[in-house]
């Protein structure tokens, strides 16, 4: 842990224990600390200590409240709370009842969590794991368990939390756990798209999606979430397990990995042809990434990638896109080219990922002119040449092709030839 932030938390905990709490580490962070994972958000629960102390011992570190429900306590990147119950009241992520008292138990407070490898917590002061449902025992043999058997009825989030967590993880889910996914499934419509969303986002991004996808499979939830995967799985397994496969070694970029989950090949009989997307397909897409509330700037990279895919690494090409889309959207379409071509050819690539990136950077140092503005004429130029309307934006189109392929060309009387013969034409 950093140093500044450790003399940071030894100051909070003395503040808290002249108050008499007892601070705690808990829940994801317990977990990423006995795994050796770095881990970005810490919560701590404050035991033995009323609110009101709470405050008066927080108050020197200026700390953000993040709303009376929960009576969370925020400093950078610590969530700090006393214990409380949840009782559910009915379907949903939010339908609970919720008690915030000095008296609530630690016990109490690590009982109302989701699986048993995130119920645990670590005395600050003496480094001490409680652990009273043996979540330590199921770190140790890789098992995602709820921790009773209403956990998932009570909140289906936790349903999609397990799967991803087995994905993040590569742990397997408990049998029992795997049976309420598949019962509760009818509770999917209960959680809101953004919550659906950043659970299936971390499922994507992680390093093994064959065993997530494994079980939106035998839980049904592959037909909810993304039947055209579910059809590809029902007819060609052997594509489908090389789809998820390459998807699991790209970027961890969502855009690139949204556009390979969705791409149109995978729609297609012949999953050896280049990626042809129609009008109908786009719309299919579109509206899917909506549903799942994405940014409309995403949901743009996305159809931008897989309507106009580079279709080649040369040099002409690369010039072309940088200049059109710029250099991260580049990188983008590049690394989606490749994965395709991984997708649709079954021998030997005509390009690698690093001499794709090695040509990008030697045009990018090369300066080499690759927009229309780089042109030694423009529009003014060939309304001298008599051009007009749309023929000019033709005209300087076809010139930048020329450029592109020959940067030598670009001068203006080598462009004014150029385009006399091509308007001639």
């Amino acid at each position: 842990m950093n140093p500044t932030i450790m003399i940071m938390i030894n100051d909070l905990v003395s503040q808290i224990c002249q108050f008499g709490g007892k601070p705690y580490y808990v829940g994801g962070y317990v977990r990423d600390l006995l795994m050796g994972l770095p881990t970005k958000d810490i919560d701590i629960v404050i035991t033995n200590i009323t609110q009101s102390d709470l405050e008066k011992a927080l108050f020197p570190f200026k700390p953000k409240y993040c709303g009376a429900v929960f009576g969370v306590y925020k400093i950078e990147n610590y969530d700090i709370a006393l214990p409380r119950l949840e009782v559910s009241r009915g379907i949903g992520h939010t339908d609970f009842h919720i008690s915030i008292h000095k008296d609530i138990s630690l016990n109490d407070d690590l009982g109302r969590r989701d699986f048993s490898i995130n119920a645990m917590a670590m005395d600050i002061l003496t480094e001490e794991i409680i652990d009273p449902y043996q979540g330590q025992k199921d770190l140790k043999n890789k098992i995602i368990r709820q921790l009773n058997t209403k956990s998932i009825e009570e909140d289906y989030l936790r349903g999609l939390r397990a799967i991803q967590f087995s994905s993040r993880l590569n742990f397997i889910i408990e049998e029992k756990t795997v049976e309420n996914i598949l019962k509760y499934r009818y509770l999917l419509p209960s959680i809101s798209a953004e919550r659906v969303q950043l659970e299936l986002n971390k499922l994507l991004l992680s390093n093994n999606l064959s065993l997530g996808f494994s079980y939106l499979e035998k839980t049904h939830l592959m037909e909810d979430l993304y039947p055209h995967l579910h059809s590809l799985y029902t007819s060609n397994q052997s594509y489908y397990r090389k789809l998820l496969d390459t998807i699991s070694h790209s970027e961890k970029d969502i855009e690139l990995r949204l556009s390979l989950l969705f791409n149109p090949l995978h729609m297609t009989t012949n999953h050896h042809q280049h990626n042809i997307c129609s009008t109908e397909s786009l719309h299919i897409i579109e509206n899917k990434l909506k549903d799942f509330k994405y940014s409309n700037k995403i949901i743009s990279s996305v159809l931008t990638l897989i309507s106009d895919p580079i279709l080649d690494g040369t040099n002409f090409v690369i010039k072309k896109t940088l200049g059109h889309y710029g250099l991260t959207m580049t990188k983008r379409m590049l690394l989606f080219y490749y994965y395709t071509s991984v997708l649709s050819c079954y021998n030997e690539l005509n390009y690698t990922l690093s001499s794709l990136y090695s040509e990008l950077e030697r045009v990018i140092n090369s300066n080499e002119p690759n927009t229309l503005s780089d042109l030694a004429v423009n529009g003014s130029d060939l309304i001298c040449l008599g051009l007009s309307g749309k023929d000019i934006g033709i005209t300087l189109n076809y010139l930048l092709d020329c450029v592109l392929e020959s940067p030598e060309l670009n001068t203006k009387e080598t462009l004014f030839k150029l385009a006399k013969t091509h308007t001639r034409n």
